[in-house]
């Protein structure tokens, strides 16, 4: 199956370059645009499901899409919810406290979970929609479980996860969910990988270096 991969729009919280996990906001006007557009680059993906996490911004992000590209129904999905930041939620999202707990996969932000426990309940919904085989997907979540997601299909160290940053609603990431490959990434996740048959395609005005072994 085709899985796409977006994050929400942007929202106040994004805008002041602050921490934002479990606080539930709605977005800005530019959120909003950001979601429009997104919905019409997606128009013509095939996309014929969308699941979203239960939060305000991803919610709306996913109706404005589904506007878009004419699907009614809306899947909201527990485990989509953005990573619990604990003592980090509302902070500077460039604290050096804050980006070097991220760099500890066993490590729980204080108050919060760890990159461990946000791949415990992500990868079993991965295994999910993989045994499914069903219809070309769109998930709409946040930039934390974007990351996850990242490492279900790539080996990512932990540096280069730390600074895994995809951009509000400006670049989806399209997977083969029965595919691998390996890759190095200078910029954002922008593309399709088709480990079968070696090909690559790029959506978004930068493209990262992709390395097939």
């Amino acid at each position: 199956m085709k899985l796409y991969v977006t994050r929400h729009g942007e929202t106040p919280m994004n805008a002041a370059h602050r921490v934002c996990g479990l606080t539930n906001i709605d977005l800005t006007e530019k959120g909003i645009a950001q979601a429009k557009e997104a919905g019409r680059s997606l128009q013509d993906k095939g996309i014929k499901r969308i699941i979203a996490s239960p939060l305000l911004r991803a919610q709306h992000t996913a109706r404005l899409i589904a506007d878009e590209i004419g699907i009614d129904t809306i899947e909201t999905e527990q485990r989509l919810i953005e990573q619990n930041y604990g003592i980090y939620e509302n902070t500077d999202w460039d604290g050096e406290a804050f980006n070097a707990n991220k760099r500890e996969f066993a490590v729980r932000y204080p108050g919060g979970e760890s990159m461990l426990d946000l791949a415990g309940r992500l990868y079993p919904l991965l295994n999910k929609l993989k045994a499914e085989n069903g219809p070309t997907t769109l998930l709409v979540c946040h930039g934390g479980i974007c990351r996850m997601i990242h490492t279900y299909f790539l080996d990512v160290k932990n540096t280069d996860y730390a600074a895994f940053k995809l951009p509000n609603c400006q670049n989806h990431c399209h997977f083969h969910i029965h595919c691998l490959g390996q890759y190095h990434n200078h910029h954002h996740c922008q593309y399709f990988l088709s480990h079968q048959h070696r090909q690559y395609f790029y959506f978004g005005s930068v493209i990262p270096q992709i390395h097939f072994h």
